[in-house]
């Protein structure tokens, strides 16, 4: 198989911090990597959090998958280019070999079966919240300097036009900020980790960033303005 070095570069930088360290579920270790007809993806989970990205690409197989160990993708990132220079992929019981110009890398895959992500990945709403992806950058960076170290918690308050967002310590420190929004559903107010949220944003390649909120107990769903991947859900947190 091969695929544009950029390609496979965009796929593991855009999932790979989602996947989980020395969780004794080894399988979660690593980035899934699923060839379609026409497309690849790669999904990654630590079991609170799932990243997901699509690259086209015309392989001609269907209904192969391969879990790339996190040692593995390191190495890759290092090596890839932003170049449509072709990264050519050979498989080999549980290993894989890949091969540009100048390099073969060569690692032993995970073996055993990556969960089902498709259950866990929630419905679009009909009123989510359209957000400045900068701004909310900024605001989740300013004010995570006073977030518990031990939960990393945020609050949203979602209302109408409106964002507010609210960090708080142990030592009754409160960072609050507000952001102008696009929204027309409920209030709703609902906690997450705010390092899961800006990776997430950080990750997104757009002006404006799309949450979709169901209730204070479900996980969110976040996407670009436009397409469907990359996308990022992320379990709620009680605060």
């Amino acid at each position: 198989l091969a695929l544009p070095q950029q390609g496979l570069k965009a796929l593991l930088e855009k999932t790979s911090f989602a996947m989980a360290r020395d969780d004794v579920r080894y399988y979660l270790n690593g980035v899934l990597l699923e060839w379609g007809q026409e497309k690849i993806r790669a999904v990654a989970t630590d079991g609170h959090r799932l990243a997901l990205m699509d690259y086209p690409a015309a392989s001609g197989v269907e209904d192969l998958s391969v879990i790339l160990p996190r040692k593995g993708i390191q190495g890759l990132e290092r090596l890839l280019d932003d170049t449509e220079d072709p990264v050519q992929l050979a498989f080999s019981g549980n290993h894989i070999r890949l091969t540009f110009p100048g390099i073969q890398f060569k690692s032993k895959l995970i073996e055993g079966r990556f969960p089902d992500y498709r259950r866990v990945i929630p419905e679009m709403t009909e009123k989510p919240v359209q957000v400045d992806r900068r701004g909310i950058q900024q605001v989740l960076k300013r004010i995570a300097v006073l977030s518990n170290r031990k939960t990393h918690g945020v609050r949203l308050n979602a209302s109408a036009a409106s964002l507010q967002l609210t960090a708080e310590n142990p030592d009754q420190e409160q960072g609050t900020e507000e952001l102008e929004v696009e929204y027309e559903g409920d209030p709703l107010e609902i906690g997450f980790n705010i390092d899961y949220l800006q990776q997430a944003m950080g990750a997104l390649n757009c002006e404006k960033a799309i949450i979709h909120l169901w209730d204070s107990q479900s996980s969110c769903l976040i996407l670009p303005e436009e397409g469907r991947t990359p996308l990022y859900v992320i379990m709620p947190m009680r605060l």
